[in-house]
């Protein structure tokens, strides 16, 4: 069982801890998705570390927990949401004027990135 959010979500970390005596009791593995730089994140450090110290499984989910605004009719605001507009930024710093392209394929297998005209420094794929 995963449990999300603790440092985003304001008193997920008390639920959580309140979780754990059942989910000990029951065997019932739980790993706990920490967002690392949310709202709450550091107010959260000593309890987190409590919850390793005890055994618990710990990951991060995100630092910043942003999600992808899907094409929509509305406009794409970071401020005023819904949601944050980019899963994640990438941006060509080199010199000129290129064209980013980024290519999906093998059903969730690669994932690669060109630019136009292409500049062999910025060429990456990951499979």
């Amino acid at each position: 069982m995963t449990f999300d959010d603790p440092g985003l979500v304001e008193y997920s970390d008390s639920y959580v801890s309140g979780l754990l005596p059942m989910m000990s009791a029951k065997k019932v593995p739980l790993s706990i998705a920490v967002v690392t730089n949310g709202s709450y994140s550091q107010s959260i450090v000593g309890e987190v570390q409590g919850w390793i110290n005890a055994g618990w499984d710990i990951n991060t989910h995100s630092v910043s927990h942003q999600y992808w605004n899907p094409p929509s009719t509305t406009a794409c605001d970071d401020a005023t949401g819904p949601i944050p507009c980019d899963a994640f930024l990438l941006a060509y710093v080199g010199a000129g004027t290129y064209t980013m392209s980024i290519t999906h394929s093998g059903g969730g297998g690669n994932l690669t990135l060109t630019t136009s005209p292409y500049d062999a420094n910025c060429y990456h794929s990951w499979i």
